[in-house]
């Protein structure tokens, strides 16, 4: 069962891929459900020994929540969104499936969205029940996060700060009425104002026309060329950025150097320019306009545009206050508009991050239209928001591939990426498939536990470090001794598993993404047993030999 106008093709291979992993993950059981919750529909899957249509099961339960706190006035958010839940609950319960969006208020100025949905086979009333268990159940249990799920047999509940299915694209918020001689004035005025302002930008783009189109087709961008709703003009980011001023540089990446900006509706950007002997060319940047312009994901980096103009290569990102990853697990910033000191002895932040990123990868790799390799997964190429949300970032050497076969290896003559982060049959052959970008999740994950860089445990780096301990009984040795809020021995365990599995020499080892992110949204399985890591340094001449005679265009020798 799926939500009402899913598309066929996202229906059939959502049902399809959770009945795979109740199979896979339930061999045994009887009787097993799921609500499989992707970004582009949400679906559900059960099986029993028994009939269990008509029956209003209400056992067992899961409940999911975000791990961020809500920061405000949390008695008039809960009176809020308490009333709203149990007006779509009263929708929901007659109709069996509701998706709804309502302003949260002035103070707050975010939308709750939520989608709520029955199975078919119960009566109205139980449906209501189900989902006012579901609400009451979550208020219960994590009242004051932000945002979570809760699921039974025969109901599901699921209520974010964002748009988590693409059913809310066709959802309008609320709004006020306007009174009948504003809804007579204003179209009149805006056909008159549009028809003026028109004449005047079609002349202003007769004059460009040609020298665009010229620019465009000199570096091979004419697929992009009918993208006009990402395009900037160069003098309204020249603007934004004060002429590119140094007291707008908010630092130097491989690209080039990266502005901060303010457009004049107050929307800040983050620009980057491209600099001319950076070593990513032309290809390099519309592989990121033409990729990243195509996804949607909240733990993506979302690109605003892009512009063009003689030697000048400008993207826009949206701005991302927090810096990125490595400055937030390797040093401690002077001057940040979070406790940057409070949130790194906070364990749950670094769960939160890690858990995060997984599900962006997995996005990238399953659930998206376009299945992506990132190729380029590191620290700093993973920025923060406001909320310590992760947002992957630097799609300049992404590539497609086959979802048919997502772990048959690609290979490329022009191996590029960080050190460190490279899994070895990638820097050795110039093989990569998904469970290359594995592989440097797993380095990340060992390196947000240790709070150390990669390159800071010589001479084999955090995976020969992590494995040592973990053969020892030592394993909550390597954790970040600035760790001391809300520390989980049981997190901290499971996660330093994930990551040893994920940086396992045998690329067929690896766990792909979907298992990672089951893992880490389950508190009550057994993981694998991982088995020797990359790199790792068997005898004196073995592995160590093997590795240090290969030879590889590295685009940074240290992570930017």
């Amino acid at each position: 069962m799926c939500i009402p106008d899913s598309k066929t093709e996202d229906c059939s291979n959502c049902v399809e891929t959770t009945s795979d992993g109740l199979i896979k993950n339930c061999p045994n059981n009887t009787q097993a459900f799921h609500w499989s919750s992707g970004e582009k529909t949400l679906c559900f899957v059960r099986y029993s020994s028994r009939s269990f249509f008509g029956s209003a099961d209400m056992d067992p339960r899961q409940i999911i929540p975000n791990v961020t706190d809500v920061k405000s006035n949390l008695n008039e958010f809960d009176r809020v969104w308490q009333d709203f839940m149990l007006r779509v609950v009263n929708l929901a319960s007659s109709s069996y499936y509701e998706a709804q969006i309502s302003p949260l208020g002035s103070e707050y100025r975010m939308m709750i969205y939520t989608i709520m949905q029955c199975s078919s086979g119960i009566t109205s009333a139980d449906c209501n029940t189900c989902l006012r268990n579901n609400v009451g159940d979550y208020q219960n249990c994590c009242r004051g996060k932000q945002g979570g799920l809760v699921t039974r047999p025969n109901c599901f509940f699921r209520w974010e700060f964002y748009p988590f299915y693409e059913a809310f694209h066709n959802i309008s918020s609320p709004a006020k009425k306007d009174s009948p001689m504003v809804k007579i004035l204003v179209p009149i005025l805006v056909v008159v104002s549009l028809s003026v302002l028109g004449f005047v930008l079609y002349r202003r783009w007769k004059k460009k026309k040609d020298v665009s189109r010229e620019t465009y087709h000199d570096i091979g961008f004419t697929e992009v060329d009918a993208m006009s709703s990402l395009k900037f003009e160069f003098r309204t980011v020249q603007a934004a950025t004060n002429d590119f001023s140094e007291d707008s540089k908010l630092g130097e990446g491989g690209f080039g150097p990266v502005y901060k900006g303010k457009l004049q509706n107050g929307q800040e950007i983050a620009v980057k320019r491209l600099a001319i002997r950076s070593g990513q060319g032309d290809e390099e940047f519309k592989n990121e306009v033409l990729l990243l312009s195509k996804l949607q994901h909240r733990n993506l980096v979302k690109l605003l545009g892009f512009c063009l103009q003689g030697e000048e290569r400008l993207l826009i990102y949206e701005f991302v206050p927090n810096s990125s990853l490595d400055h937030f697990i390797f040093e401690v910033a002077k001057s940040k508009p979070v406790d940057s000191q409070s949130l790194r002895t906070n364990w749950s932040t670094r769960y939160y991050i890690i858990v995060n990123i997984a599900r962006g990868i997995l996005y990238l790799h399953e659930d998206s239209r376009l299945k992506i390799i990132h190729r380029d997964l590191k620290p700093s190429n993973i920025l923060l928001d406001y909320q310590m949300n992760p947002k992957i970032s630097d799609f300049g050497m992404a590539r497609l591939f086959d979802s048919d076969n997502p772990t048959q290896g690609l290979t490329t003559s022009r191996v590029m990426g960080t050190y460190g982060y490279m899994a070895p049959e990638y820097i050795a052959q110039g093989r990569f498939s998904v469970k290359t970008d594995v592989y440097s999740f797993g380095i990340m994950v060992l390196e947000i536990i240790c709070g150390r860089k990669n390159n800071s445990f010589q001479p084999s780096g955090v995976p020969f470090h992590a494995w040592m301990n973990w053969r020892a009984d030592r394993a909550l040795d390597i954790v970040d001794s600035v760790i001391t809020k809300n520390v989980s021995r049981n997190e901290i365990m499971k996660c330093i598993n994930i990551g040893l599995l994920c940086v396992q020499e045998s690329v067929t080892k690896r766990p792909n993404m979907n298992s990672v992110v089951h893992w880490l949204n389950s508190n009550s399985l057994t993981l694998p047993v991982p088995s020797t890591p990359a790199f790792v340094v068997h005898d004196e001449s073995s592995e160590a030999s093997r590795v240090s005679q290969v030879t590889v265009s590295i685009t940074d020798p240290e992570p930017r």
